[in-house]
């Protein structure tokens, strides 16, 4: 993996000249100055997990001031600051986020990557970009069978959602067969298929296959322009909203209350997947 290895090693021993927030990880860690780029108030450090088959780690930490606090993860990625680009976000993203210190995003007119995926995965492939806050990029997972994945970042947050290509690549559905998010007793638990069967739906496939849902409000509280369970196709502002189905014969003692699904369902060639609502979802 680019980035990883080489350099000073510590080899598990405490080095006295490290500033104090890093002594806990130490033991089996590689830890070295980086300086690449600044995070104004910090001293960034490179710590590489070494000795791991498939899973070698290189992530940029920084380090107060006073050499006290450890800053790392989405806090540190959260303190980069305006005017990067995309590109040079993504590689952040990496180095921080992705335990890929050094790593590129891969670009669509490249070779490198491609070995790693079918034409219709690679043909998915893009830029990095950023689009609504979130910044979208594609990378290899693994290191001895690596495979093509999406890594989208919520710049706000930091929090990261990664997926295969091979979920993203579409096949055509039956006539009138959709993904969409289903909640068991109120209860958001996961995405599932369902066909038009008059004025309800018919679940295809899966453990609810054959069972029948609708879109009936059962909610005693509504008032003004509330909806019970309600399914957006979008994070964004623009999305289109709809009352969620509920199963017809569905029977709770327990119920969770009225909400709105913090993700939204898409189909890919193994089934439904889920594509997370951050910003719904924190509201």
């Amino acid at each position: 993996m680019a980035g990883c290895g080489g350099g000073n090693e510590i080899g598990g021993e405490v080095d006295n000249d490290l500033p104090s927030a890093l002594s806990a990880l130490q033991g089996g860690n590689e830890i070295t100055p980086f300086d690449s780029y600044a995070i104004d108030g910090l001293s960034l450090y490179r710590v590489a997990l070494v000795g791991v088959a498939d899973l070698s780690r290189c992530n940029v930490v920084g380090v107060s001031t006073d050499g006290e606090q450890l800053i790392s993860g989405a806090a540190l990625f959260t303190r980069l600051g305006d005017g990067l680009t995309p590109d040079e976000q993504a590689r952040r993203a990496l180095d921080i986020l992705l335990g890929k210190q050094g790593g590129q995003p891969l670009q669509p007119d490249e070779e490198m990557g491609r070995q790693f995926a079918s034409e219709a995965e690679w043909a998915l492939v893009r830029a990095p970009a950023v689009e609504a806050g979130v910044l979208t990029f594609f990378d290899l997972r693994g290191e001895m069978a690596p495979s093509v994945v999406r890594q989208q970042v919520t710049l706000a947050t930091g929090a990261v959602q990664t997926t295969g290509v091979g979920e993203l690549v579409r096949e055509p559905e039956p006539a009138g067969v959709f993904c969409e998010p289903i909640a068991a007793c109120g209860c958001w638990t996961g995405c599932a298929r369902f066909a038009p069967q008059g004025e309800q739906f018919r679940a295809v496939g899966g453990e609810l296959s054959g069972q029948l849902f609708g879109r009936t409000r059962d909610c005693s509280t509504l008032s003004g322009g509330e909806t019970c369970r309600r399914v957006c196709d979008a994070d964004g502002p623009d999305a289109t909203c709809q009352d969620g189905l509920s199963r017809a014969d569905e029977e709770c003692t327990e119920a969770c209350p009225p909400t709105e699904a913090p993700f939204h369902c898409e189909s890919s060639t193994s089934g439904c997947f889920r594509v997370e609502h951050p910003r719904r979802a924190a509201r």
